[in-house]
């Protein structure tokens, strides 16, 4: 068993429910390792003499079952009381309890680009239909300073013997006479990677692997594609509106570096093809020619090898430049959670969260059960066309977390919610009319209900839900007084929510240390920028000093 002394790092894990534990895969000292821990089925009910403190400040009392059985009675048991942490991510919560502050595994990550044959009966291939041949494999080796290795299958134009003196013209490139023994190769070449990248590889290379695997090798070899002898899983994506198929390598990381790259730049650009990118942010372009790739691929064998090791040095150099990988390996881990979660935000924070709860010694929530329901996001404008003058903008630092922090935002702080009737009847009606969310909340900044309480209305009747007490129905002009006049540290949101300013929440506290954390590293950063490049002084005040 390992300890969290052993600083071992993390780099996938999985809930194993039939033997319930926790499997995980390491790295420690370059060499990957595979370790098992017992599933926690820890809990926590209310009880006024329980010996440990939630959130909120509730007593409650730690359940702890050894088997699945055993906590499905517990909690039968406890049916009437109020659970706390008895629906956490069990992976989360051992990566939590094992690897937290354990530091930021050196991953084996390899780019990988595809190249297929063209059909000129059926056409293009697609992934759910791969019936053409997989041509060229080129796969980069991020713990071998990158060092590319290309797998590619000789063109029916050419000789052995002159495919062969071909493939010689470039480092670790092996020609094949058969696709089977190309796929078996990148099989064998990938055993030791971490994660598996590439340019729109979750749409297309991935699926199409897996795919094309199945029919020319069997099925059996696509485990050697995922960790624990496991199958790739099939799932769901949605791309442009369309539903597709993709799998799942269990136990190794498949990251699609163009959805991180879209995840992690905040401008829009006009193409996202790897071309358009690569030319954007590196002022390089894919190898350019004539005519189609098939074409390429029959009549010069050379500049294809060549069109497909430049696709992975473009995806080595993105990152080597933009280390958006790296930022996901970082914050996963910083965390405490999967390194694809970093791509998204609800289940990252949440576990953030705990963290700092459990670093309080204190116990968190369950997640609140509700019905689904369509909510709309942050406001958008619609522009105001034409050309206009004294045009100005302004920005404000961190807005969301900024708001968060000043209004004490946490759901400990919460003290009551004003029920949005006024404000949803008005959505209701207005999307009646066929109005889209932004039309709804155009000129609209915040609730009726939080206008209502600013302007004192005493004709406006508002039910308060307090979180420790039952509802009650007042005038929006009394919840002013009692907000404002009454004494008591509060204060409303747009949307309405009372929060206490009494006591700092875990959540804002959090944002806080953040905040001061980016500081800090924008701070660092200037200074090396000063020291590797010198002061900047701007054209206006060099003239005035020059003068």
């Amino acid at each position: 068993m390992l300890s969290k002394a052993s600083k071992i790092m993390y780099i996938s894990a999985r809930t194993n429910r039939h033997q319930e534990k926790i499997e995980v895969v390491s790295r420690v000292n370059g060499k990957r390792i595979e370790d098992s821990f017992p599933i926690d089925y820890t809990f926590y009910y209310s009880d006024s003499n329980g010996g440990y403190r939630t959130i909120f400040g509730d007593h409650v009392s730690k359940v702890t079952p050894k088997s699945s059985k055993e906590f499905h009675i517990d909690l039968s048991r406890l049916s009437g009381k109020k659970l706390w942490e008895s629906d956490l991510n069990p992976v989360f919560k051992c990566l939590s309890k094992h690897f937290r502050g354990s530091g930021v595994p050196n991953l084996h990550l390899t780019f990988l680009d595809i190249e297929v044959n063209f059909s000129k009966e059926k056409g293009y291939a697609t992934p759910e239909d791969p019936f053409s041949e997989v041509t060229a494999i080129t796969i980069s080796y991020s713990w071998e300073d990158n060092r590319l290795i290309t797998l590619a299958l000789r063109p029916k134009t050419y000789s052995a013997e002159k495919a062969q003196e071909i493939g010689a013209n470039f480092s670790d490139t092996i020609v094949f006479e058969t696709e089977k023994e190309l796929l078996d190769a990148f099989l064998l070449l990938i055993e030791d990677s971490d994660v598996l990248s590439g340019w729109n590889s979750e749409s297309y290379d991935i699926p199409y692997l897996v795919n094309r695997i199945i029919r020319v090798l069997g099925k059996d070899d696509t485990r050697r594609l995922c960790l624990w002898n496991e199958y790739p899983q099939e799932k769901k994506i949605e791309k442009y509106g369309k539903e597709s198929k993709t799998y799942e390598l269990v136990g190794r990381v498949a990251i699609d570096l163009l959805q991180v790259y879209r995840k992690f730049t905040y401008e829009e650009r006009h193409s996202y093809s790897l071309d358009s990118i690569a030319e954007y942010e590196l002022h390089d372009c894919k190898t350019p020619y004539a005519g189609s790739l098939d074409q390429l691929y029959y009549d010069d064998f050379e500049k294809f090898i060549e069109y497909n090791r430049k696709d992975v040095e473009l995806l080595v150099r993105l990152e080597d430049k933009l280390k958006f990988i790296s930022l996901m390996n970082m914050i996963s881990h910083e965390n405490s959670v999967l390194i694809p979660n970093a791509l998204g935000t609800v289940t990252m924070m949440d576990q953030a969260i705990l963290n700092r709860v459990h670093d309080m010694g204190l116990i968190g929530v369950n997640r609140r059960q509700k019905d689904a329901i369509e909510i709309p996001g942050a406001y958008v404008a619609n522009p105001n066309v034409g050309v206009h003058e004294w045009v100005g903008s302004f920005d404000l630092t961190s807005l969301y977390p900024s708001n968060i922090r000043a209004l004490n935002m946490s759901p400990e702080t919460i003290v009551a919610q004003v029920r949005l009737e006024y404000t949803e009847k008005m959505i209701r009606e207005k999307l009646a009319k066929e109005k889209t969310w932004t039309e709804c909340w155009t000129g609209v900044f915040e609730t009726l209900e939080y206008q209502a309480i600013i302007d004192k209305r005493e004709d406006v009747q508002l039910i308060i839900d307090w979180e420790k007490k039952s509802s009650e129905t007042m005038t929006a002009a009394d919840v002013y007084k009692m907000i404002f006049e009454s004494g008591e540290k509060w204060v409303i949101s747009a949307n309405a929510t009372i929060y206490s300013l009494e006591h700092v929440g875990v959540v804002p506290e959090m944002l806080t240390d953040w905040f001061r954390d980016r500081k800090n590293i924008q701070r660092q950063a200037e200074e090396l920028d000063i020291i590797l490049h010198g002061v900047k002084i701007p054209m206006d005040v060099y003239r005035e000093l020059d003068a």
